[in-house]
C-alpha cells in the first residue's frame, strides 16, 4: 500500500528526496532491488547525507551480485556510529566468502570496536571473526572469541563444538 501511495506522490514531484527515499526503502523491503537501487541512487545524489539509504543501496548491490560495488560502500560506512557494526559484518562476510581473511577480520574487529554495541551484532560479529581467524590458522585467538561467545550464549550456533574441537587441537603440539 505504501509503494502504491509513494508512487501517486511521486507523479506529482519525481525530484521529491524524501519520496525518493520512503518509495526506495519500502521497494528494497519488498525484494524489488533494481527499482529500489535506482530511486534511493536518486535521493542519496539528492540528499547526500542520507547514510541509511545508503546503506540500503550497498544491500541492493549485494542482492544483485555486485558485491564489490557493496563492499566499497559498507567499507565507507564501516566508521559510522549507528550504522558500523552492521556494516562491518556485511563487509567482513563478503571477505570471508571471498576467502579474503584478513580483510574479513579487520572489517569484524573494527565493528567490535563500535560503542553502544548491541549484543546481537556483537555476538554475531565475535562467532565470524573466529571462524576467520580459525580459516587462518590462528586457533588461540579463536578459542579466545568461542569461549567468550560461549560465557554469554552457552549454546549458540556450534560454539561447544568449535570449543572442544579446537581447543584439542590447540593443546596437542603434534
Amino acid at each position: 500500500k505504501a509503494i502504491q501511495v509513494l508512487q501517486q506522490a511521486r507523479t506529482q514531484d519525481p525530484e521529491h528526496a524524501p519520496t525518493l527515499r520512503y518509495l526506495g526503502h519500502a521497494l528494497f523491503r519488498v525484494k524489488k532491488y533494481r527499482e529500489a537501487l535506482a530511486l534511493l541512487r536518486k535521493a542519496i545524489d539528492i540528499s547526500p547525507d542520507d547514510k541509511e539509504s545508503l546503506y540500503a543501496v550497498a544491500e541492493c548491490y549485494y542482492e544483485l551480485g555486485q558485491t564489490d560495488q557493496a563492499i566499497k560502500i559498507f567499507s565507507h560506512l564501516r566508521a559510522d556510529p549507528v550504522l558500523g557494526p552492521n556494516a562491518s559484518l556485511f563487509a567482513g562476510t563478503i571477505h570471508l566468502n571471498q576467502h579474503q581473511f584478513p580483510k574479513a577480520i579487520m572489517d569484524f574487529e573494527i565493528g567490535l570496536k563500535h560503542q553502544n554495541l548491541k549484543i546481537e551484532s556483537a555476538v554475531e560479529l565475535k562467532y565470524r571473526l573466529s571462524m576467520a581467524y580459525l580459516k587462518q590458522q590462528g586457533i588461540g585467538r579463536a578459542l579466545t572469541y568461542l569461549r567468550d561467545l560461549q560465557s554469554v550464549y552457552p549454546n549458540y550456533k556450534d560454539v561447544p563444538a568449535l570449543i572442544a574441537k579446537y581447543q584439542e587441537l590447540n593443546a596437542n603440539k603434534n
